[in-house]
C-alpha cells in the first residue's frame, strides 16, 4: 500500500464480492496522512487522528497504514483488505489495464454478510494463511 500512495493511486473500489468489507471500505474513501514521520507523540497522532477523520483507517504517507475497528480481527482485516486492494491495483496498471472503479449499483447489491462471515471466517483464513507462509519458510 506504501508504493501504491506513492505512486498516487488512492484505494478504490475496484473489487466487489472477492472482498465485500474491503469494497465498501473503499467506496467509502481511505484517507492519506500526507506526513512522512513516525507518529511519537501526541500532536502527531492528532494530526494523524485529524486526517482520519471518520474512517476506520488511513494510509500513512511513505510509512503504512494505520486501522481501527471493534477488535483486533476487525482492525487487522481491514488492514489486508486495504493492502490487497493497493496490490491489485498495482498489478492491474503493470499489465497494462486500467483500474475501474465497481459501479455504484454492484456496490449496493453486496450484502452484509454478518460478523460471522466478514469477520470469524477472514479472520480464520487469514490465521491458517500466515500459518502455512510459516511451515513453507525456510528457517
Amino acid at each position: 500500500m506504501v508504493t501504491a500512495d506513492l505512486a498516487g493511486l488512492p484505494i478504490r473500489p475496484i473489487v466487489g464480492a472477492f472482498d465485500i468489507p474491503g469494497a465498501k471500505l473503499a467506496a467509502g474513501g481511505v484517507p492519506v496522512y500526507p506526513r512522512g514521520v513516525l507518529i511519537r507523540d501526541r500532536r502527531l497522532a492528532a494530526e494523524m487522528v485529524l486526517a482520519m477523520a471518520d474512517r476506520p483507517v488511513v494510509v500513512l504517507r511513505g510509512h503504512g497504514l494505520t486501522s481501527g475497528g471493534a477488535d483486533v480481527p476487525e482492525a487487522v482485516l481491514r488492514a489486508v483488505s486495504v493492502d490487497r486492494i493497493a496490490r491489485m491495483s498495482l498489478a492491474v496498471l503493470a499489465a497494462g489495464g486500467e483500474l475501474r472503479d465497481l459501479p455504484a449499483e454492484d456496490l449496493a447489491e453486496l450484502p452484509d454478510l454478518g460478523p460471522a462471515f466478514n469477520r470469524d471466517v477472514a479472520w480464520r483464513h487469514e490465521l491458517a494463511r500466515l500459518q502455512a507462509t510459516k511451515e513453507n519458510t525456510p528457517e
